[in-house]
C-alpha cells in the first residue's frame, strides 16, 4: 500500500515540477536553472549520505560502469526535458515523455525475435502512439506561425528524447538497487555529468555573469520541487513496486500538470485537449498493465 502512495505523490510531484521549472524559464536562463537546482540537490544528497560517504564511493567504484551510464543518461534526460519545456507546454511535454517512457522500456527488455509473444503489446503501443499523435494535431491546430510549428516540432522531438531516457533511467537506477545502493546514494552519484555540461552552457552564453543573489531563493526551491522531493519518492516508489509498475501509472502525470496549469491560469480549460490528453493517459495506463502481464508470462520480469 505504502509503494502506491509513493507512486500518486509521485504523479502529483512530478506534475508540478514541470510546470513550475516551465515559470521559471520565464525568468531565468535554462542552464544556470539547471546547473545551480542540481549543485544544490547534489549537496543535500551528500549532505545526506555525509556518514557513509566512504561506503558510498566505494560502492560506486564496484559498479562504476551501471553509474557511469546512469550519469549519461541523467544527464540527457534532464537536458532534453528541460530546454523541451521552453518549446511545449508542460501537459504535452509529459504526455509525449511518459508515452515513450514504457514503449523504449519494452523494446530494451524484449528482443525482436519475440516480439510475435507480446502482439498485444505492439497493438497497445499503436494505440499509445494514436494517442500521442492526437495531442500533437489538437495543439498544432492552433499554430498561425511557421516558428510556433517549428518550434513546437522541436519541442516533440526533446520529449520523445527524454522519454526514451527515462526508461533507461528507471532500468538502472533498479540495477544500482539490486547491488546495495541506498536511495540517498544514488541521487547523490547520479548527476555529475549534469553539472558539468550545465556549467559548461552556461560559461559558454554567459548566464552566469547575469545572476543575482536574490536568485539563489528561486533555485533552492526548484532543488526542494522539482529534484529533491520528487525524486526521493520517485526512487522510493520503485523500491517497493519495481520499475515497471512505476512506469505503468506515471501517464496519469500529464493530467495532473494541465489541471495545476488550469489553476494557475495559464490557458482557459478546453475539452477538446482534456479528451485528448485523457485518451492518451488512460492509453498509457492500458498499455504498462498489458506490457507487464505479457512480460511476466514468459518470465521477463515478476
Amino acid at each position: 500500500m505504502i509503494g502506491y502512495l509513493y507512486l500518486l505523490l509521485d504523479c502529483v510531484l512530478g506534475a508540478y515540477a514541470f510546470v513550475f521549472f516551465k515559470e521559471l524559464t520565464g525568468s531565468h536562463e535554462t542552464a544556470s536553472i539547471t546547473l545551480f537546482t542540481f549543485v544544490i540537490s547534489v549537496l543535500f544528497f551528500h549532505a545526506v549520505n555525509m556518514h557513509r560517504l566512504r561506503a558510498m564511493y566505494r560502492k560506486v567504484g564496484l559498479g562504476y560502469k551501471n553509474v557511469v551510464y546512469l550519469n549519461i543518461i541523467t544527464m540527457v534526460r534532464w537536458l532534453t526535458s528541460f530546454y523541451g519545456l521552453t518549446y511545449i507546454d508542460s501537459a504535452t511535454m509529459l504526455c509525449i515523455d511518459m508515452g515513450m517512457i514504457p514503449i523504449a522500456h519494452f523494446f530494451a527488455v524484449t528482443s525482436p525475435k519475440d516480439y510475435k509473444k507480446h502482439m498485444s503489446v505492439l497493438l497497445s503501443i499503436l494505440f499509445v502512439l494514436l494517442s500521442m499523435g492526437l495531442i500533437i494535431h489538437q495543439n498544432l491546430v492552433t499554430f498561425d506561425t511557421i516558428s510556433s510549428y517549428q518550434n513546437f516540432c522541436i519541442g516533440v522531438f526533446l520529449a520523445m528524447i527524454a522519454g526514451i531516457t527515462g526508461a533507461y533511467v528507471g532500468m538502472f537506477s533498479e540495477k544500482l538497487q539490486k547491488g546495495g545502493f541506498a536511495v540517498s546514494e544514488i541521487l547523490g552519484t547520479r548527476f555529475y555529468l549534469l553539472l558539468l555540461a550545465t556549467l559548461g552552457i552556461a560559461v559558454w552564453t554567459d548566464e552566469l555573469s547575469h545572476i543575482e543573489l536574490a536568485d539563489f531563493k528561486d533555485y533552492g526551491l526548484a532543488a526542494l520541487f522539482i529534484v529533491i522531493i520528487p525524486l526521493f519518492v520517485y526512487q522510493k516508489a520503485i523500491v517497493h513496486l519495481g520499475a515497471f509498475t512505476v512506469a505503468t501509472y506515471l501517464p496519469l502525470t500529464p493530467i495532473m500538470a494541465y489541471f495545476i496549469e488550469l489553476y494557475k491560469g495559464k490557458y482557459d480549460f478546453e475539452r477538446s485537449t482534456f479528451i485528448a490528453l485523457m485518451i492518451c493517459s488512460i492509453a498509457m495506463c492500458a498499455m504498462n498493465i498489458i506490457k507487464h502481464k505479457s512480460l511476466a508470462k514468459v518470465g521477463k520480469i515478476t
